[in-house]
């Protein structure tokens, strides 16, 4: 809601109020990818469950 009426795109140049929300849903983006995904072979929780796990 706030950054709704400042349009789609960041505020690069300082020309704009505020900032947009493109990088909003960019960061949904890969926060719901990573959800889905997992963290892969070489995340840090895998190693540490490697570790502890007998």
């Amino acid at each position: 809601m706030v950054h709704l009426p400042h349009g789609f795109f960041m505020n690069w140049f300082g020309q704009q109020q505020g900032e947009g929300y493109k990088y909003h849903l960019l960061v949904i983006g890969m926060t719901a990818a990573l959800l889905i995904t997992g963290g892969g072979r070489w995340s840090v929780d895998r190693g540490v469950a490697e570790r502890i796990a007998p």
